[in-house]
């Protein structure tokens, strides 16, 4: 699995009160000496991060080498790794899965920590959700789910409805797709991780998330099934190389 993006770091910038050593907007050196600080330097990628009460940072994320892991450190104020924290300031935990991952972290009154982040392998399967709207959210699943989430309503005021049909998934994934998608819909130039936007592509209506399968960058676009060809003909025509006309990384799926 390749990922573009590698350790985890925590920097730490001066404010207005910090003592003139470090100007405001400026790497601090009082915290690990030039205000940088490596916790797993096999490759990971820090997702969030929070200050407890006694003032040690907290940074989680997840691993990107042999397997993908929950990871956690605790830094004391001075930026070396709070021995009080798992022995040496560092946890990584699989959690039995196929791949763990932390993308929040809150610090309890009694300085405890709440990870939440997602896990897949063994029973459960891979899924997400986009938040389209204040109001409107998409899950995406390998399994059909309509059933269970309809049972969990109860006295809620909530609607849940089938859109398998109503929608067309097209994965534009690996080191390329960003160029290819970008003339068709710059939005995906500044799309983080996990981001979902509402754009147009050919004048068709879509959302698009940075998500996929593959753990390269890519991205997925959620059309309206009735114009899935109209945008599929945008991204292939956007897949070749203007100079050389050779393929620029979209393959159509075979045929079952």
């Amino acid at each position: 699995m390749r990922r573009l993006l590698v350790l985890l770091v925590v920097v730490a910038v001066a404010g207005a009160a910090l003592p003139a050593t470090a100007m405001s907007g400026a790497l601090d050196p009082a915290f690990s000496h030039d205000g940088i600080a490596t916790a797993f330097a096999t490759g990971s990628v820090a997702t969030a991060v929070a200050i407890d009460h006694a003032g040690r940072t907290v940074v989680a994320g997840y691993t990107v080498d042999a397997h993908v892991d929950v990871v956690v450190a605790r830094f004391r104020p001075d930026g070396t790794f709070d021995p009080s924290f798992n022995g040496n300031g560092r946890l990584r935990m699989s959690l039995g899965a196929s791949a763990a991952l932390a993308f929040d972290v809150a610090v309890a009154g009694d300085n405890g920590l709440a990870i939440a982040g997602r896990w897949t392998g063994g029973g459960i399967e891979d899924s997400f959700v986009l938040r389209l709207g204040p109001d409107e959210f998409l899950l995406t699943a390998a399994e059909p789910n309509l059933a269970y989430f309809q049972g969990l309503i109860g006295r809620l005021d909530v609607a849940i409805e089938e859109v398998t049909d109503d929608w067309a998934v097209l994965a534009v994934q690996g080191p390329r797709s960003r160029d290819i998608l970008a003339p068709l819909t710059p939005v995906v130039s500044d799309l983080p991780y996990f981001g979902v936007a509402s754009t147009t592509v050919a004048r068709v209506p879509v959302h698009v998330s940075r998500t996929g399968y593959t753990g390269d960058l890519g991205f997925e676009l959620w059309i309206p099934a009735a114009d899935a060809l109209t945008v599929w003909d945008a991204v292939w025509n956007g897949s070749f190389l203007p100079a050389k006309a050779e393929l620029n990384g979209v393959l159509p799926a075979p045929k079952k």
